[in-house]
């Protein structure tokens, strides 16, 4: 116990790192290692952040487009003396996001590990191709839930009806009211 070793703890380290090969990376490269359940999870948790924060720009540009009179000045007064009017509607968006992104992982990684197993890209174009195909999957996965969930958060924000009355109005159908724009945004924006 009292004894002290004369070696270099920095020369053992290169001595078995000298010895030891290094780890070859596999095909699919580094998100071959994270397991569906964990990058499910980390997709969710930071969705659900990313809307919180950045819900009062949302709230900003429903507003102006409701209301092109609507002034920043204004829009910050309002959101001085009632700051929960930053956050209205928050809830729909961050519940909806958070499979949404989950999902947009889950689809890019199969589309991608299905497409990497059968064309085998061997250059930077086809590597290039099997991302953007990949992107485009996810991006056509996430609008089953993103398109709800947005028209959803601008009916909350606006103030016109209650999700639940927008329900009774609209029925299922009408939470799809935009969904082919909606698509070719979310695959363009995810290539």
């Amino acid at each position: 116990p009292g004894v002290q070793s004369s070696s270099n703890p920095a020369s053992e380290s290169r001595e078995h790192s000298a010895a030891t090969p290094a780890p070859t990376p596999s095909p699919q490269g580094k998100m071959a290692h994270h397991s569906a359940a964990g990058t499910a999870v980390v997709s969710m948790m930071s969705a659900g952040i990313s809307q919180f924060l950045h819900h009062p720009v949302y709230t900003f540009k429903t507003h102006r487009q409701r209301k092109s009179h609507l002034s920043m000045g204004e829009f910050l007064l309002n959101a001085k003396n009632h700051p929960s009017f930053l956050f209205k509607g928050v809830m729909p968006r961050s519940l909806g996001c958070m499979p949404e992104k989950m999902l947009k992982m889950q689809a890019y990684m199969t589309v991608l590990r299905f497409m990497e197993d059968r064309v085998k890209p061997n250059s930077e174009k086809a590597k290039l191709a099997t991302w953007c195909v990949a992107g485009c999957a996810a991006g056509m996965a996430t609008t089953v839930i993103g398109c709800p969930a947005e028209l959803l958060m601008v009916q909350a924000q606006t103030g016109n009806v209650s999700v639940r009355q927008f329900f009774r109005q609209k029925g299922l159908r009408g939470v799809y009211q935009g969904a082919s724009v909606t698509i070719w945004r979310d695959m363009a924006f995810n290539m």
